[in-house]
């Protein structure tokens, strides 16, 4: 199976895949303004069914239905909160956190046979708030994939799902290397 990446410009609401990656915070599974996005597109039942959701740790991953979304799943992660700069509370990338979580999310879409994916290019600070990505964190994101799809090559299309052209054009450079 070959692997295809896609570097999109794109609302990650209307993508028809098989999972959509939905970013979190520790404080809460509905705390982010894009989870609310999510949250909104996805409807009333989504809503439900994270009531059942425990507050989960940095790393955390968790799969819900898709609801009112065109896609089947919704994989929500809890990323570590980085600045403006991408870097995390102590001032570094948690290099070895965030390809964690990466790796995560592709064992939960393994295991629920998910062929699509969407991940969203964006991250949080810790107040919930949408911060850019760098390109290191954009290298790990990428990096992180293809390294864990070599080895288990059972998803076969990944979309970087990019909220804006200059995050794009970070993660096509990453791609590129």
């Amino acid at each position: 199976m070959t692997l295809k990446i896609d570097i999109i410009t794109a609302d990650i609401c209307k993508l028809a895949v098989d999972a959509v990656v939905s970013i979190e915070n520790e404080a809460s599974i509905q705390a982010s303004d894009f989870t609310a996005g999510i949250n909104q597109s996805a409807g009333a039942g989504l809503r439900l069914e994270l009531v059942f959701l425990s507050k989960f740790n940095r790393g955390d991953v968790k799969i819900t239905k898709a609801h009112d979304l065109k896609a089947s799943h919704i994989i929500h992660v809890n990323l570590p909160c980085l600045n403006d700069d991408g870097l995390n509370d102590d001032g570094l990338i948690d290099q070895q956190g965030l390809a964690s979580c990466y790796r995560n999310i592709l064992e939960i879409a393994i295991d629920y046979d998910i062929k699509t994916i969407a991940i969203p290019a964006i991250s949080y600070d810790i107040d919930g708030a949408a911060v850019g990505i760098s390109e290191k964190s954009a290298e790990i994101a990428i990096n992180s994939v293809k390294s864990f799809l070599r080895h288990f090559p059972l998803i076969n299309h990944v979309i970087y799902c990019c909220f804006d052209n200059k995050t794009k054009s970070i993660f096509d450079a990453a791609l590129a290397k």
